[in-house]
């Protein structure tokens, strides 16, 4: 079994417990929850999903849809989900056992844990600390840099360690440890490659001896921006709520419980997008009592093939501490972009000069000047990637 599957199995346990007290489901949380889902259904967004939820002393889990492997194989609370970076609580919870036996401390220097050969780098004014990977604030990328993924749907399968060292000999720590918060993959790789070394274990077999989905935590939070805040593997949220998400090539989870309320809602799905974390945080609402409206789908238009011609081009993308290539291409009457060296995707128009990317549910609008020429792509949050041919 991969150890994605085994987290899979892992939460489909969680599920199947649930399923055994469906009996106590509340119908009308039932039915709000199914007015969020529904509608991702039926545009065919999502193939599948499972959903868990405890809530006021009851448990019960909604499936809808389908595997995707054939007809009438419907999801049910024995189906396995891949769930990403839903590993992340768990491994930092696996450290924290092996801290309640001394065996690796927070504040050590991460170095110490390492397979011979790995060297990290390092900063004047302080070493990378195994609580620095946990908490998103070591100063390391999102994701290696050197990556070059036969599939996008598993990028990592020929990543080794000779490759990650080759990327920690050119890394330069883009802040001080433990002074800012960036989210990096990198880091819990780093982790989870702790684990394995103090263990003497493969990082599967490490979690499976140590129990660690079976135990739980109580993570000290650092600010993370504002109203939010990060603990080892999770967020919290301003209501006091702590969520994690995940995400591989055709699979997304999230994660979110209030542990004042005693509530809280898995949410599985066979595809990947990030509708399954606004879902799951829409649910997280419901269950602390707010009234929720569905999610308010973007529908596309037509646009002449001349006009989309228009926003053709090389735009300069600034991600972190790098500048990547932002390229626009048409391909027919269908509109497309490509940032770096990652897959293309499908820029869908939704209004005049804004596309939706429906592999991140997020908009691009494209600027123009004066003369009706087009020079800016801009994304959600404002910035701006001039056009640069």
């Amino acid at each position: 079994m991969t150890l994605a599957s085994r987290y899979g199995y892992w939460l489909t346990l969680m599920l199947v417990g649930l399923a055994a007290a469906a009996c106590q489901r509340s119908p009308d949380l039932n039915a709000a929850i199914r007015q969020l889902v529904d509608p991702l259904l039926a545009q065919q967004l999502v193939t599948g999903m499972a959903i868990g939820v405890q809530h006021d002393g009851r448990e019960f889990v909604v499936t809808v849809g389908t595997s995707g492997r054939g007809p009438g194989d419907a999801i049910d609370a024995d189906t396995v989900f891949e769930i990403g970076s839903l590993t992340k609580p768990y491994t930092a919870l696996a450290v924290t056992l092996l801290a309640g036996r001394r065996e690796m401390l927070w504040e050590q220097p991460a170095q110490q844990f390492l397979p011979s050969g790995l060297a990290l780098p390092s900063h004047q004014q302080g070493d990378i600390t195994l609580r620095h990977l946990a908490t998103h604030t070591a100063g390391l990328p999102r994701v290696p840099t050197n990556v070059a993924p036969q599939s996008w749907g598993d990028p990592y399968r020929e990543y080794d360690l000779a490759a990650l060292q080759q990327l920690l000999n050119g890394l330069t720590l883009s802040t001080i440890p433990g002074q800012h918060y960036t989210y990096s993959n990198l880091g819990y790789d780093l982790l989870g490659l702790a684990l394995a070394q103090v263990t003497q274990q493969s990082y599967e077999a490490a979690m499976m001896r140590l129990g660690a989905i079976t135990e739980t935590q109580s993570p000290n939070f650092t600010l993370a921006c504002e109203g939010e805040a990060v603990g080892l593997g999770w967020h919290r949220t301003a209501h006091g709520e702590w969520w994690q998400n995940g995400e591989t090539g055709g699979f997304a989870a999230f994660m979110g419980f209030a542990p004042a309320r005693g509530s809280g809602v898995v949410v599985l799905s066979n595809t990947a997008s990030p509708l399954i974390t606004m879902l799951g945080r829409r649910i997280l609402q419901l269950l602390r009592g707010e009234v929720v409206t569905p999610l308010v789908l973007s529908t596309t238009m037509a646009v002449p093939d001349e006009t989309l011609d228009r926003y053709v081009g090389l735009y300069q993308y600034q991600e972190e501490h790098a500048v990547r290539p932002f390229v626009v291409q048409r391909d027919g009457s269908v509109l497309s972009a490509r940032v770096g060296d990652y897959p293309p995707f499908r820029l869908y128009p939704t209004a005049a000069h804004q596309f939706m990317d429906r592999t991140t549910w997020t908009t691009t609008t494209f600027l123009l000047d004066t003369a009706g020429r087009v020079t800016h792509a801009a994304a959600e949050d404002g910035t701006q990637y001039p056009r640069v041919e």
